[in-house]
């Protein structure tokens, strides 16, 4: 079907099916999409702002470009999805599965993300200001240079994420899974990761300044000319950590090479 363009403001399209129908730059605000069916739909600059998508499926949909600022997609199955240079901010997505999602330069800020499923997806580039990530499935993910400052991601499940140059200013990581994640560069100026898992975690580089990481462990991990001014390690675990030209919390630079 070619809707492009079509007004549908304020549309009851709850359970519809609308699999690969052009919407392109089509203006669904307010529009009730709940459980529909839009499966390799085409929304590309759409405006879905407010929208409710609760439990829909828009499996592999071209959302680039589109409006979904405060829309509802609780529970959608997003697998695949493409929302390059889409706006989400305050958008909910709790429970919503995103597995191989590209959420690449999105804007995701203030958005509720908690217990989404982001299994390999990409937000290289992305803004995650103050988003709700806890209990989170990131494993995977790609957020390179993405902006993840004051989000909360307290036992979300990060292994093997890559996180090059991310920014986690202020962020919540308490009891967060990061084992194998490459966070280096990677900002963490009084980032909370208290009884955090970061074995094997490559921190080269990293600014850890004020960070807490006290009850975390670190267990060969490599925090190599690392910035640790100020950080809480109280029983942290740092056995086999690599931590040569690392600035240590008292302002020391640690010289010994790891046994």
């Amino acid at each position: 079907m070619d809707l492009a363009e079509a007004d549908l403001v304020g549309a009851d399209l709850s359970e519809a099916v609308l699999d690969r129908a052009n919407l392109n730059r089509a203006n669904l605000m307010d529009a009730n999409l709940q459980r529909a069916s839009l499966r390799e739909v085409d929304l590309v600059g759409a405006d879905l702002t407010s929208a409710s998508l609760e439990a829909a499926n828009l499996r592999s949909a071209n959302l680039n470009d589109a409006q979904l600022g405060n829309a509802s997609l609780e529970g959608a199955n997003l697998t695949g999805a493409n929302f390059t240079k889409a706006v989400l901010s305050g958008a909910r997505l709790s429970g919503a599965d995103l597995t191989g999602a590209k959420l690449e330069n999105a804007d995701l800020l203030n958005a509720d993300l908690s217990s989404a499923n982001l299994f390999r997806s990409s937000l290289l580039s992305a803004s995650l200001g103050g988003v709700n990530l806890r209990e989170a499935n990131v494993t995977l993910a790609d957020l390179r240079n993405a902006d993840l400052s004051n989000v909360n991601l307290g036992n979300a499940n990060l292994r093997d994420a890559v996180l090059r140059n991310a920014k986690l200013t202020g962020a919540h990581l308490s009891g967060v899974n990061l084992s194998g994640a490459k966070l280096t560069g990677a900002e963490l100026v009084e980032a909370d990761l208290t009884g955090g898992r970061l074995e094997g975690t490559n921190l080269y580089g990293a600014n850890l300044i004020g960070a807490n990481l006290s009850g975390s462990s670190l267990v060969n991990a490599n925090l190599r000319e690392a910035n640790l001014t100020g950080a809480n390690l109280d029983d942290a675990d740092l056995s086999g950590a690599n931590l040569y030209g690392a600035t240590m919390p008292d302002g020391t630079i640690h010289r010994d090479w790891p046994n």
